[in-house]
């Protein structure tokens, strides 16, 4: 840690990321820390849903639809204190839970990647969204784990091409076509074996991810692995495998 961030700990300590109370270094305070659901094993080693048969490292939607994935972690369930942190760190400009957040979730993923990836991209904001927000949340988050990682970092080499709708409310299918083609990679051809690591803030269905995932297949990356703060909670990730709207 820094001197000038350890004197910054000092006159202002970190405060709680939900509620604002003294959180004495952590990201979350001692009373929201006990709601903090975290995302636990058995799962799906692509997808990262809960497995019905702990036998098997992939799950029923996996095994006959396998995701373009080497491997998907999330370290939270997006619900509670870890929805109300991500909620202020997008919506409310607060730029400064990025490398707490990463840092949060960092120990609970980082046992699940096969080794040091040989990059870590982000998934990109459309320049319209951008400018409105002035940052990109998963690029901010995507430096912070290449630092963890000792990696490298290239989070604008891959680039969204053309500016997609929310996709709050729609369902798989519907997801799926809003992201088809919607990005593109910018960067030099991968060297042979090369790996990469795709870092997003939540991941809700998927199909921004795969897509992503798609896109840096076809650049030449022989191992694509992702990670995530968050991604639902067991409750919403059933609707993953039907056409029924989802909720995030």
């Amino acid at each position: 840690m820094s001197l000038v961030r350890c004197l910054v700990d000092v006159f202002f300590p970190p405060r709680c990321a939900a509620c604002g109370q003294a959180a004495e270094g952590e990201l979350f305070c001692p009373a929201c820390l006990r709601r903090v659901a975290r995302v636990t094993n058995p799962v799906c080693r692509h997808c990262a849903a809960a497995l019905l048969h702990p036998s098997s490292p992939t799950c029923l939607r996996c095994a006959q639809e396998p995701w373009p994935c080497d491997r998907f972690a999330a370290a939270f369930h997006y619900a509670g204190p870890v929805r109300d942190a991500l909620l202020a760190f997008k919506h409310s400009g607060r730029v400064e839970l990025a490398d707490r957040l990463a840092d949060a979730a960092f120990p609970l993923v980082a046992p699940l990647l096969q080794g040091t990836p040989d990059l870590v991209v982000a998934v990109p904001m459309h320049g319209t969204r951008l400018a409105r927000r002035g940052f990109n949340q998963a690029a901010l988050l995507a430096a912070r784990m290449a630092s963890r990682l000792d990696a490298a970092c290239a989070a604008r080499m891959l680039v969204r091409t053309r500016h997609t709708g929310s996709q709050g409310g729609l369902s798989l299918s519907e997801r799926r076509r809003n992201v088809a083609g919607a990005f593109a990679w910018a960067g030099p051809k991968p060297g042979e074996g090369s790996s990469v690591l795709i870092v997003d803030d939540v991941v809700a269905s998927g199909a921004t991810i795969c897509e992503c995932a798609r896109v840096l297949r076809a650049a030449g990356f022989a191992r694509v692995d992702a990670w995530a703060v968050a991604r639902p909670p067991l409750s919403d990730f059933g609707t993953f495998c039907t056409n029924r709207p989802i909720p995030i």
